[in-house]
C-alpha cells in the first residue's frame, strides 16, 4: 500500500512539473501540427498544399498521423497535443513501474519499494516536463518501447511455442515513430538469436516475429519510397547529411554529457576538447557499459540495476 502511494505521488510530482512547464512551446510542434492539419483536410502529408513533390520535414511518421484526427476537435492542436503527452507520461510511468516489478522480488500487491527508483528517476528527470507537455513524439516514442519489451518479456517467459504476439507491432510502431527506435529492438532481436539454440520451436518463433517486425518496416520503407521520393526523411539531409563520423561522435558524446549533467543540475555541459580520441575512449566506455548490462541480466542481483540502466540511456536520449 505504502508503495502503491509512492507511485501516485511521483506521477502526481510529475504532472505538476509538466504543468508548470505547459506554457513552454517546442518551435518543432509546429511543424508536426501543419502536416497532421493538412492531412486531416486530405491534402496529404505536405508542408505546402500542392505542392510536389512532397517533403519529409519530419521524423515521426506515427506521430504526425496519430496528431491528424486531433485536429479535428474543437480546440487548438497545441492544446490537444499537450494533453496528448501528458496523459502518455502518465502511462510511461505505469509501465515502467510494472516493468521493473518483473524483475524485482515482491508480489503484485506487495511490490518491493527498489522497484520505485527507476520510476522516480525518469518520472523527476529535468527533460520530462519540458517533453512531457510538448506535444512532441519523445514521450509516446517512449512509450512505445517500453510497452515491446514488456510484452517482449512476457512473451519470453511463456513456456511452449507461442506466435510472435504484440511486441513486433509494438516495437515496429516506435521505430516508425522515432528512427532509432530500430537501435532499440535490437535486443529482442539479439535475445531471439540466443534462444534459438534451444530448438526448432525457438527458431520459428524467432523467424516470425522477425517476420512480422520487418514486413512492418519494409512496407513503412516503400510507402516513404513511394510517396517522398527518399528512402529517409528530409531532415537527415538537413541535420546529418556531410558531417563525418567523427563529428558526429563528438555531437553525441557532448550530447551525452549534457544529458547525464541534468541530474547533477548542469543546463549547460562543460567544455570538452574535440578529438577523435576523446570520442574513441566514449565509444569504448559505452562497450565497457553495455557489456555490464549484460552481465547484470545473468545475476539477479543486477536485475535492478539492468532495468535502471536501460531507462537512464532511454533518458539521455529522450
Amino acid at each position: 500500500m505504502v508503495v502503491h502511494l509512492g507511485f501516485w505521488l511521483i506521477v502526481a510530482a510529475g504532472a505538476a512539473l509538466q504543468a508548470y512547464a505547459w506554457p513552454y512551446t517546442v518551435d518543432d510542434a509546429y511543424i508536426l501540427l501543419r502536416y497532421a492539419d493538412h492531412l486531416s483536410r486530405g491534402a496529404g502529408l505536405v508542408w505546402n498544399v500542392g505542392e510536389s513533390p512532397p517533403v519529409e520535414g519530419f521524423t515521426c511518421f506515427l506521430w504526425v498521423v496519430a496528431l491528424a484526427p486531433l485536429t479535428w476537435l474543437p480546440v487548438e492542436p497545441i492544446v490537444t497535443a499537450k494533453a496528448a503527452t501528458m496523459g502518455a507520461s502518465a502511462l510511461l510511468l505505469w509501465l515502467l513501474w510494472r516493468w521493473v516489478r518483473l524483475l524485482t522480488p515482491g508480489s503484485s500487491s506487495r511490490p518491493a519499494p527498489a522497484s520505485l527508483i527507476p520510476v522516480a528517476l525518469v518520472g523527476l528527470y529535468p527533460g520530462q516536463p519540458l517533453y512531457g507537455a510538448s506535444g512532441l513524439e519523445t514521450v509516446p516514442f517512449a512509450v512505445l518501447v517500453l510497452a515491446g519489451l514488456l510484452a517482449f518479456c512476457r512473451e519470453s517467459a511463456a513456456e511452449g511455442p507461442r506466435r510472435p504476439g504484440w511486441s513486433a507491432v509494438l516495437l515496429a510502431a516506435a521505430a516508425l515513430t522515432r528512427p532509432e527506435g530500430v537501435l532499440l529492438a535490437a535486443p529482442c532481436v539479439a535475445s531471439l538469436m540466443w534462444r534459438v539454440r534451444t530448438g526448432r520451436s525457438r527458431m520459428a518463433r524467432a523467424v516470425a516475429w522477425l517476420a512480422v517486425y520487418g514486413c512492418i518496416l519494409a512496407a513503412f520503407l516503400l510507402i516513404r519510397r513511394v510517396y517522398f521520393h527518399e528512402w529517409l526523411p528530409n531532415t537527415y539531409f538537413a541535420k546529418v547529411g556531410g558531417a563525418s563520423v567523427i563529428a558526429r561522435l563528438c555531437y553525441g558524446r557532448r550530447y551525452l554529457v549534457s544529458a547525464l549533467g541534468s541530474w547533477a543540475g548542469w543546463y549547460e555541459p562543460p567544455e570538452i576538447p574535440s578529438s577523435s580520441m576523446g570520442s574513441a575512449a566514449a565509444a569504448v566506455a559505452a562497450c565497457v557499459f553495455g557489456a555490464a548490462c549484460v552481465w547484470a541480466v545473468r545475476r539477479p542481483a543486477g536485475r535492478l540495476l539492468l532495468a535502471t540502466a536501460v531507462l537512464l540511456i532511454a533518458a539521455m536520449v529522450y
